[in-house]
């Protein structure tokens, strides 16, 4: 009889579950011989002698019940879509198969239909995305049909986006645009880089609006608007013009030496302008400088 890689067997039982999930039930040691031998990926199988995946199977069935423990306000609900207020620390979507704690699990628990609407393992869910320290104001779709009107819009830049962040210095003038192309940082896989006069990002052009709103002994508040969103757009525009934000150990090389160490990156989403209104968070806690 015909033997099978066990990889490819998981994959074929489980066609949900992508290469990098399959890769992480391995390293679990999910994946056992009737005798309860850990299988490795490339172990051969019989197909009469199937492997037993009880914990696996468990996992999964709780995954898509959601985490109703996650504290993510809701600001505004439609009947495809809401709008949440989401907290620092709090991923937006799934990467890892282990991954319970994101927008899109808080999601599944608060409105149960949604399960139903998006059949990948880790689904995602929001049509735009936060970095995982940044807070604010995220959209969350109940639909496909909902999470594709979304992504269009923003990919078709009909949405505009602010934010409200804490940065170093002393910009010597009320308002300025910073238009510098962004692109990855080939030296660490983590960051994005200004790009030289001479460097193709490849991701179209990035422009910031800054307005700054309150000026501080050595820092500022600033409200940034931008149409594009380019990974860490904010973050790297404001650092390569001398302004990074506070708490943001990434972007800032003088974070070590800086008389103020948020615990992150002082940023947050406030409003979102789309085809379908204005939405805002709340923002007067992070303007009185509260969170450092």
């Amino acid at each position: 009889m015909q033997q099978i890689r066990a990889d490819k067997w998981l994959k074929g039982a489980f066609p949900s579950l992508t290469r990098r999930h399959v890769h992480e039930v391995f390293e679990k040691g999910w994946v056992k011989c009737k005798q309860g031998h850990t299988l490795k990926k490339g172990d051969s199988i019989c197909p009469d002698a199937l492997p037993e995946v009880e914990e696996l199977v468990c996992f999964l069935k709780k995954l898509r019940t959601g985490n109703a423990a996650l504290p993510i306000p809701l600001v505004v609900e439609m009947d495809d879509f809401c709008i949440v207020d989401k907290p620092p620390g709090v991923p937006s979507h799934p990467l890892s198969l282990f991954d319970e704690a994101t927008v899109t699990h808080w999601a599944f628990a608060r409105f149960p239909l949604i399960e139903a609407q998006f059949p990948a393992i880790q689904p995602t869910i929001v049509p735009h995305r936060l970095d995982t320290w940044t807070s604010g104001i995220l959209i969350v779709a109940k639909t496909q049909e909902a999470y594709q009107r979304w992504r269009s819009r923003f990919i078709s830049k009909e949405v505009e986006k602010k934010y409200l962040a804490w940065c170093w210095g002393n910009p010597g003038k009320s308002r300025f645009v910073i238009d510098t192309t962004i692109l990855h940082d080939p030296s660490d896989r983590r960051k994005m880089k200004a790009a030289a006069d001479d460097e193709d990002s490849g991701l179209g052009t990035a422009l910031t609006q800054v307005s700054i709103l309150q000026q501080r002994s050595g820092y500022f508040l600033a409200e940034m608007m931008c149409k594009t969103g380019i990974t860490h757009q904010i973050r790297v525009h404001m650092a390569c013009a001398g302004f990074p934000h506070l708490g943001d150990k990434l972007y800032d090389p003088f974070f070590s030496s800086r008389a103020i160490q948020p615990g992150y990156h002082q940023l947050r989403a406030s409003v979102l302008i789309t085809p379908e209104g204005e939405f805002k968070v709340d923002t007067s806690v992070f303007e009185k400088g509260l969170d450092f």
